[in-house]
């Protein structure tokens, strides 16, 4: 098989892909190219990889020789240098990489987060003005006397040794060193000045819905969204996908939803993004499919992505003996709100006629009885 992609050119998702180990396959003057909308890196002088996975990333280990390739500010959240001459490759699977395989080049693609390119996927974390109730530790260098942790008091001021009363309202931290290096310079030659924010006392998240603990948690460092969902005692066991809203630059509200188990693979990045002041975070209910009529055991079922037609019903303990398999009727909300009827013949299925019907979040499926006469 792999002799086929080789020669004749071939193109394998890694979601079937990941499960298989390569190792060390060399080649001569293999190009190498990876690209998805971060950009591309090409490796003239290539000397082996080996590609391995287990949800939920696939890694590969490139050996290469020569000079190291440039790579981009953006590709570089994917590609880390682990030893001379070594790198390694991590695509999370929820970006569904796709391998194509020619002579002497091998591409590497994937999709891009949603979350990516918005207010809400930000590289850094935020930085704000100085405001009343933040805490900082004001350091001279070589002049122990001065050094000094002071709370920024409700009008804005903070009171430092020499220089008095003081406004920072709204200064930057870089403005407030600058300004005291100004002012020190008159009792102390090139002073060097240190300022760190050591608390934020104005800032705040709200987070809501499926937490053990909801509450305003206090935004006392940089925090992820995975932070701040712990600070508020972690996901419940009903706990789903995570709404995030948040005020963009013209003061209006934006959300996304964020995908529970992509933020869980995400690690620093991509879903797991930084939290920024007044954002609200509602962990929303999971999403379920209700069975009901000519079923053993009507119910909620827990939704999941590959959750079909059959295997809903099977998990409500398969049809009675009274079950009406010509006629099953699947209750679905579309984005306008109105409710839609789609029948389906289960009989057909289970046939192997008809292909089994994906469900959809809130999906109500009817299992009508079988009329006698």
């Amino acid at each position: 098989m792999l002799r086929w992609i080789k020669s004749a050119g071939g193109c394998l998702s890694a979601r079937l892909f990941y499960i298989l180990l390569f190792t060390l396959f060399s080649f001569s003057a293999l190009c190498l190219i990876i690209d998805g909308k971060a950009g591309s890196i090409t490796f003239q002088d290539f000397g082996s990889f080996s590609v391995s996975g287990a949800s939920p990333n696939l890694e590969i280990k490139i050996q290469y020789e020569g000079k190291k390739p440039q790579i981009s500010q953006e590709l570089s959240n994917y590609i880390k240098e682990q030893s001379q001459n070594l790198l390694l490759v991590v695509i999370p699977i929820e970006k569904e990489p796709v391998f194509s395989v020619s002579i002497n080049t091998l591409r590497l693609s994937w999709k891009e987060s949603k979350v990516e390119n918005s207010i809400f996927f930000v590289k850094d974390p935020p930085v704000y003005p100085i405001g009343s109730g933040d805490r900082l530790l004001v350091e001279v260098y070589g002049v122990e006397d001065i050094n000094k942790e002071v709370v920024v008091d409700p009008q804005g001021f903070v009171t430092l040794p020499l220089v008095e009363r003081l406004s920072v309202k709204d200064m930057t931290l870089n403005d407030l060193q600058k300004y005291l290096e100004e002012k020190y310079s008159e009792y102390i030659q090139d002073p060097q000045i240190n300022i760190q924010l050591k608390e934020y006392g104005s800032r705040f998240v709200n987070v809501l819905g499926e937490v053990d603990s909801p509450k305003r948690i206090a935004l006392k460092k940089a925090l992820r969204l995975l932070d701040a969902i712990s600070e508020a005692g972690g996901f419940t066991a009903k706990s789903g996908d995570i709404e995030v809203q948040r005020r963009d630059a013209t003061g209006s509200m934006q959300k996304i939803l964020i995908s529970k188990d992509a933020l869980l693979s995400a690690g620093e990045g991509n879903e797991n993004i930084y939290v920024f002041d007044q954002d609200t975070i509602n962990v929303l209910p999971v999403a379920s499919i209700y069975v009901s009529g000519q079923v053993k055991s009507p119910q909620s079922i827990q939704y999941t992505k590959d959750l079909t037609l059959l295997r809903a019903i099977a998990k409500a303990g398969g049809f009675t003996e009274w079950a009406n398999k010509d006629k099953i009727i699947i209750l679905r909300q579309d984005p306008s709100g109105e409710t839609k009827s789609i029948r389906v013949d289960a009989s057909r299925i289970e046939k192997g006629k008809d292909k089994d019907v994906p469900l959809l979040p809130n999906d109500h499926i009817v299992v009508y009885e079988r009329k006698l006469f």
